[in-house]
């Protein structure tokens, strides 16, 4: 196949931390890769695998990639940082609630998902229902693709709902434990629609249609006659909603009878993006301090200088050490090239490449931008390390986790500097190291079943109850002066600023620090101190009801020192002095996170529910759905009524009530305090 980045899906398949699940996640790898099972298939099983599948007229390359660990972890993040799309395997009688955790992990890392539900021929299984239970637990929109014929072990084969096609495949064997030949992929066969199914397959085309269209401004005005939208049109409209991560492709199949296979791949094809749509990669020059560089930014094709990431090991030649799984971004690699390692800071030298073929690596000459293989090198680089051109140097931050913005703080205590730095290594940039503690800034309730696998991975550690974030920030910009005093022995020095404190642009967390002070007047260590000292000053200083300053932009506009330039720790004691004294002059405003929140309940517990949400004061509702039996309330919480909110929802939780507050609560917004209630919401 000729190369073509637009005609390569690089995926990772992605299961729940259970057995069971994680067996069918790898079953799916192997099939998707060769078709078959056979006794052996787990012996077979690589870390990646590929497969050449052709889709109308042209010929795609799939590069399957099992990410293996169940909980998050540094190793986790560099495989999902490989990997454009994943395949979210899920067995049907399996734990949505889980689901709901690893979907969320995904939307951090900017991950588009398919959702592929293992286990059609079990009875009950329903691909509507669980598409309903995962909607209201997941941000995302799970929109079915298919319609099954059958249902258990009558499952035929399915309807597919973009072209009201209906296809069938016979089963490879019955009975996966016997063992006796290799399953092998059998071809599907269009069918006739059954009559009775026919009318339920038309409603259910509507009701995806109309999910379709309401995710696509572009196609909101075919709502009143979705027939005249085309398949193409809505194919198109599908792909930019699972790239914006507000729509999941949902199909099915029965991984012991190898029936699903092909709609997988075409899903896959169809819906997930490709090396050409991951855009640029930006990093700095090695060596650099971070404010002092330039971000350097490379696109993702053949033309531009190398950029390759080692992300996992291998021992496929026995070499621990010197083999890497690796993903080429950009430029090419070529056997025999000496490239620099950003980590070791030298050049390293490429013995030989592999590209996966199946489940098999074959020696290549070279790797293109976009293309997942096994380099073996003269001598041993880290895991993680970034491979790029000696011409053009650049150091990446691989770790691309788009954080929403943290409302809850919890600190975990371990006498064990190994696990504070595993779970560091699990948690990344939410995670800060504090002596013997670790404070994490967690993205919402959601996040705190992270925490909760955490404690189960590391028992030894102490975790405390999450307490929430508010926000304090500035309402409006003021100039402060200050004289201040240089502790100095022999000499009387003393520092002269002038400095306008405000809010940051659009809100931003941090410190926006700039100066209108000349170069030659100042020197850039100088600088950096100061900066460094406002830092430290919103960090520890308590401004305003024992929060600190969530963001602040300062404008140097004079400096002058007498006789001379104080040292590192008479800037950082007067910056603390300067800010101390700037937020007691300016107007800070307390705000408070509200959250979205989702309750799925039986209709007869309602109106109890409704009134304790009046009577808690907790928040408002704004949409109040019924499907079938069940009663979906949509509306705001706010995050300090919580937990009264939910502990009072058990006083009248009865019956079949399914209840998933837990799981179904993101952030909104954050809305400022009256300085009146500051007090009493504090108190909550």
């Amino acid at each position: 196949m000729d190369y073509n980045p637009i005609h390569i899906r690089n995926v990772g398949f992605l299961s729940n931390p259970d057995p069971n699940i994680a067996s069918s996640k790898r079953k799916w790898v192997a099939l998707c890769a060769w078709g078959e099972l056979s006794s052996d298939w787990a012996g077979k099983s690589r870390l990646a695998e590929s497969v050449s599948y052709q889709l109308g007229e042209e010929s795609y390359r799939v590069n399957l990639l099992e990410i293996t660990s169940p909980y998050p972890s540094a190793h986790r993040n560099r495989q999902l940082e490989a990997v454009e799309g994943v395949v979210f395997v899920q067995d049907a009688t399996g734990s949505h609630r889980k689901m709901a955790i690893q979907w969320n992990e995904l939307r951090r890392h900017g991950r588009p998902a398919v959702l592929f539900v293992d286990g059609f021929n079990r009875p009950g299984v329903n691909l509507f229902d669980i598409a309903e239970q995962a909607g209201v637990l997941t941000e995302a929109r799970p929109i079915p693709l298919q319609y099954p014929i059958g249902e258990g072990e009558g499952f035929q084969g399915y309807v597919d709902l973009m072209t009201l096609r209906a296809y069938t495949c016979d089963r490879c064997m019955v009975g996966y434990a016997e063992r006796q030949m290799p399953y092998r992929w059998p071809a599907q066969r269009e069918i006739p629609i059954p009559e009775a199914i026919r009318a339920d397959v038309e409603a259910w085309r509507d009701r995806m249609v109309e999910s379709i269209v309401e995710l696509d401004e572009l196609l909101v005005r075919y709502l009143e006659a979705p027939q005249s939208i085309t398949v193409e049109e809505l194919r198109r409209s599908l792909r930019q909603s699972t790239l914006a991560l507000t729509a999941v492709p949902m199909i099915g199949g029965e991984a012991d009878c190898c029936r699903g296979i092909e709609p997988l791949l075409e899903c896959i094809i169809s819906y997930l993006p490709s090396p050409a749509d991951r855009g640029t990669i930006t990093g700095v020059t090695p060596g650099e301090a971070v404010e002092y560089s330039t971000p350097i930014s490379l696109p993702t094709t053949t033309d531009a200088p190398l950029v390759a990431l080692a992300f996992s090991g291998s021992s496929l030649f026995g070499s621990l050490d010197k083999e890497r799984m690796v993903r080429v971004y950009s430029g090419r690699l070529r056997a025999e090239q000496r490239v620099h390692s950003s980590q070791m800071g030298r050049a390293v030298r490429i013995v030989s490449l592999y590209r996966i073929q199946q489940a098999d690596f074959v020696p290549v000459e070279m790797l293109e931008a976009g293309d997942i293989g096994l380099l073996l090198m003269e001598r041993a680089i880290d895991v993680g390390d970034t491979l790029c051109s000696q011409d053009s140097p650049i150091d990446v931050d691989w770790y691309t986790i788009k954080c929403p913005p943290p409302l809850l703080r919890q600190i975990i205590h371990s006498n064990s500097a190994k696990t504070l730095k595993e779970i560091t290594d699990c948690l990344g940039p939410a995670a800060v190291v504090r002596g013997e503690s670790i404070t994490l800034e967690l993205a919402g309730h959601v996040d705190m079943s992270y925490v909760q696998a955490l404690q189960y991975r590391f028992p030894e550690a102490t975790i405390t109850w999450p307490q929430i974030i508010y926000r304090t920030t500035v309402v409006a910009p003021i100039t402060h002066r200050g004289v201040y005093a240089l502790r100095v022995k022999r000499h009387r020095q003393s520092a002269e600023l002038a400095l306008e404190f405000g809010p940051t642009d659009g809100g931003k967390p941090g410190l926006e620090f700039s100066h209108e002070i000349p170069t030659e007047a100042i020197s850039p260590a100088t600088l950096t101190r100061i900066r460094r000292g406002l830092e430290a000053s919103m960090e520890q200083t308590e401004v305003l009801a024992g929060q600190t300053l969530y963001g602040l932009k300062v404008v140097l506009k004079e400096a002058t020192f007498h006789p001379s330039a104080p040292s590192r720790e008479d800037i950082q004691r007067i910056m603390g002095e300067c800010f101390q004294e700037a937020c007691n002059k300016a107007q800070l405003v307390l705000h408070q996170p509200i959250m979205d929140f989702t309750i799925e309940m039986e209709k007869s517990v309602v109106e109890p529910v409704l009134a304790l949400l009046e009577d808690c004061q907790a928040g408002a509702v704004h949409l109040r759905e019924a499907h079938r039996d069940v009663t979906v309330v949509k509306g705001t919480l706010r995050a300090g009524k919580i937990d009264t909110f939910r502990s009072r929802l058990h006083w009248i939780q009865s019956g079949h009530l399914r209840f998933t507050l837990d799981f179904a609560l993101h952030f909104a917004s954050y809305v400022p305090i009256a300085p009146g209630d500051v007090e009493s919401i504090l108190g909550e």
